[in-house]
């Protein structure tokens, strides 16, 4: 017993003298601080202050990406007004329910980033006219508190 009394003494004097070697600069105020230095893993970082904020709208591409270049954003910014509402690309198609998943872009009509979601077609004779993976022009209306798809443009 009088071993690990010894033992457990021991190790808690050697662990207050490494404590008190690792910090003993630190409660120096004498002692000289260290230059900071931020490195970056990524060789092209650049700090958010040295881009421009922007409306979130104008973050996407025609396509609904996100504008990765100054040529992209520039594009998504002035994109031409279309006989459609916006433009996307046709995920999937339910023809039971009448509803089409579609990648759009931005919806400046309804005041709508790009993204991935459901419509539903207001005239099922439509979903005759596409197939997965066209891209297309779609003109939406909103009917009952949701967006309706009313016509696609190829």
């Amino acid at each position: 017993m009088d071993t690990i009394k010894r033992f457990a003494t021991g190790a808690v004097l050697l662990g207050a003298l490494f404590t008190a070697n690792a910090y003993a600069q630190a409660t120096d105020p004498a002692a000289a601080t260290p230059p900071l230095r931020y490195e970056s893993a990524f060789s092209d970082y650049r700090a958010q202050q040295d881009t421009p904020a922007l409306p979130w709208k104008n973050l996407f591409t025609a396509d609904g990406d996100f504008a990765d270049t100054p040529t992209q954003l520039a594009q998504a910014v002035s994109a031409p007004a279309t006989a459609s509402d916006t433009r996307g690309r046709i995920e999937s198609i339910n023809a039971a329910d009448g509803k089409v998943k579609l990648k759009h872009g931005p919806i400046p009509k309804f005041d709508m980033p790009g993204m991935t979601m459901v419509f539903r077609v207001q005239d099922p004779k439509l979903l005759s006219q596409i197939k997965v993976g066209d891209e297309v022009g779609v003109t939406l209306e909103k009917s009952g508190g949701s967006l309706v798809i009313t016509g696609f443009q190829k």
